[in-house]
């Protein structure tokens, strides 16, 4: 059967349900407290000094502990993604990897978010007409900063995670294997950011699994670019695992385990 990422995203999320669902929590539960205080807290309530305060450090608890836990994530969905089935070990294993790296890109995508954020703000409550064509030239390219941001994170986060090369070699591979497969590579882009849609509007998705779902299926997308290259999902000199992606059986097994 020809490999799939999707069929194979489906499977190890179906499969491994529980512990993604709490790594995801544990993830994603920092920046949803900044997110809460944010939008239900109002500066009123509490002084000024106070109310900075506690935005602040929420904030930093989230840049703090987010890369300790992503590297966790990736680690555990990389493993995943090479048909292993290390549990809530393999996510143990991979906290703090990276960490300064991983820190770095999340400090560089905040304030990417932040900047943005603000002129966008500015533009929309500002006085006098709309917008001018500067102001809607820097949105545009800010917002496509962004995206190219995000786009290059789906490739560089698993490889950085799995394969354990410096940051150099881990920008060249992901640069590789971007415009070595790029209709593959936009392609399970746009697949990740439905899913991450439809976690989103389901509520409940933003806590259950939008701090791992997005990277298992990031980190099976780069296992199947890789294996059309030769190489696969693990470091160098060592021997990847004799099977393909992951899958079920067939659809029967998938749905129902238990036959």
């Amino acid at each position: 059967m020809r490999e799939s990422v999707t069929r194979s995203f489906f499977t190890l999320a179906y499969e491994h349900l529980g512990t993604l669902v709490l790594l995801g929590a544990l993830r994603v539960l920092p920046w949803l407290l900044l997110a809460l205080a944010l939008t239900f807290l109002p500066p009123g309530l509490l002084p000024r000094p106070a109310w900075l305060g506690l935005l602040a450090g929420l904030a930093l608890l989230a840049l703090a502990v987010g890369p300790w836990l992503t590297g966790g994530v990736y680690h555990l969905a990389a493993r995943l993604a090479l048909g292993e089935s290390p549990g809530w070990r393999g996510a143990r294993s991979g906290f703090g990897r990276r960490y300064g790296a991983l820190l770095a890109w999340e400090l560089f995508q905040a304030l990417l978010a932040v900047v943005l954020a603000h002129h966008l703000l500015a533009a929309l409550r500002g006085p006098g007409p709309g917008p001018d064509f500067a102001d809607r030239l820097a949105l545009a390219a800010g917002a496509w900063i962004l995206i190219s941001a995000r786009a290059w994170g789906f490739s560089f986060l698993p490889l950085l995670a799995a394969r354990g090369l410096g940051l150099r070699e881990t920008a060249r591979e992901t640069l590789i294997l971007i415009l070595g497969e790029p209709r593959h590579a936009l392609g399970q882009f746009a697949v990740r950011q439905a899913v991450v849609l439809l976690l989103v509007l389901s509520g409940v998705g933003i806590v259950a699994g939008l701090g791992s779902l997005p990277a298992l299926h990031a980190c099976l997308s780069v296992r199947a670019a890789l294996r059309r290259r030769g190489r696969d999902l693990v470091p160098p000199g060592q021997a990847p695992p004799a099977g393909g992606l992951p899958r079920a059986e067939g659809w029967r097994s998938f749905w129902r385990p238990w036959e």
